[in-house]
Order: C-alpha cells, then sequence, then structure tokens
C-alpha cells in the first residue's frame, strides 16, 4: 500500500467511525417520536454496523442503550377534537355517518401516525385519502375514469347503497322515443 493511499483509507476510517454518534442521535430521536421501535433501532443499527468498519464492541454497547430507549405513549383523550372533521368527512365523500367504532377507528391511526390534533389539515388530508383507498370509497367516489366514462355515456348510476354501478349508465327512454322520432323524420321514414 502507499502512503497516500494509507493517508485516504485511515481518515475515510476516522469519518466512518464518527458517524455512529450522529446515527444514534437520529435512531434515539426516531424512538422518541414513535417512529421507530427499540427493536428496530437496534436492528438497524446492527445492519449498518455489519456495513460500515464500526468496532463490533461500540455496537452492542449501543444497542444494549438502544433496547432500554421508551416510547411515548399515546393519549386517546388527545384527538377528541378531531370527531367533527371525521364526520364530515365521511358524510362528504361517502354520504353517510361513520359509527363509533370508525371514529375510534381514525382517532387511534391518527395517534400512531402522530399527526397533531392542532393540525387539521394534515388530519383532513389523512382522513380523505384513506377514505378514498378504502373498499367503500373506491365504490362510492368517482375516479377521473368514471368522469371520462361519463363524458362518453351520461351519469353513470348508483345502487341503492350508493355505490357506483360502473360501466352501465341512465337510460332515459323517454329522450330515446324523441331520438328515434327525430332520426325517423330526418331519414323520411
Amino acid at each position: 500500500m502507499y502512503r497516500d493511499e494509507r493517508l485516504v483509507f485511515g481518515a475515510l476510517g476516522q469519518q466512518a467511525d464518527a458517524n455512529l454518534r450522529p446515527f444514534l442521535r437520529n435512531l434515539k430521536a426516531d424512538i422518541k417520536s414513535g417512529a421507530a421501535t427499540p427493536q428496530s433501532a437496534v436492528s438497524e443499527l446492527r445492519a449498518r454496523g455489519d456495513v460500515t468498519d464500526w468496532k463490533a464492541n461500540r455496537i452492542e454497547k449501543a444497542a444494549r442503550k438502544l433496547a432500554r430507549q421508551k416510547t411515548r405513549a399515546i393519549k386517546p383523550g388527545r384527538y377528541r377534537s378531531l370527531d367533527p372533521l371525521i364526520e364530515s368527512g365521511y358524510e362528504t365523500l361517502l354520504g353517510r355517518t361513520p359509527t363509533f367504532d370508525e371514529i375510534e377507528i381514525f382517532k387511534g391511526l391518527a395517534g400512531a401516525r402522530r399527526i397533531s390534533p392542532s393540525d387539521p389539515g394534515a388530519f383532513s388530508a389523512f382522513l380523505s385519502d384513506t377514505i378514498m383507498a378504502s373498499p367503500e370509497g373506491m365504490g362510492k367516489i368517482k375516479t377521473e375514469q368514471d368522469y371520462a366514462f361519463e363524458r362518453l355515456y351520461g351519469p353513470m348510476g348508483r345502487d341503492e347503497e350508493g355505490y357506483l354501478k360502473r360501466g352501465t349508465f341512465k337510460f332515459d327512454t323517454g329522450a330515446m322515443t324523441q331520438i328515434a322520432n327525430a332520426m325517423n323524420a330526418a331519414i323520411g321514414n
């Protein structure tokens, strides 16, 4: 090995060793915010240690410290203010009021995703995306393809529960007889 190579590789090794501290700081922040569990942070640290040339005893010591980290508990009462948003989202998108269980499920999801109840815009976006991705939402909410179908063939029908009848459209027999009569008159029959 040449002298220049030893110098470069020595500097790179020192930098890789020094990167352990900010990496640990980010993992601890993820655990505190709930973005990662202590177990997942430990496995991520060990995987990163395998790739870099960090010392194994240093990684194990840091892994033991990470495993003892505590996550913050979610306070369910903190999300009571979201009830009106959930109700209005269901009424707007699905045309019905949500059940008590659906409201509780969305509050739990908001807590798990760490969506702040003081930011109704972020929660509304999360709510509408989740409702539209649900099977009921996909059956009741029109997509761009549905609008293109309606431009060509007319309004799409719905069943008694409000689900779209994709591929069908409302057929007005009165208008059809008028069109047929107008065509017959034009042809001369």
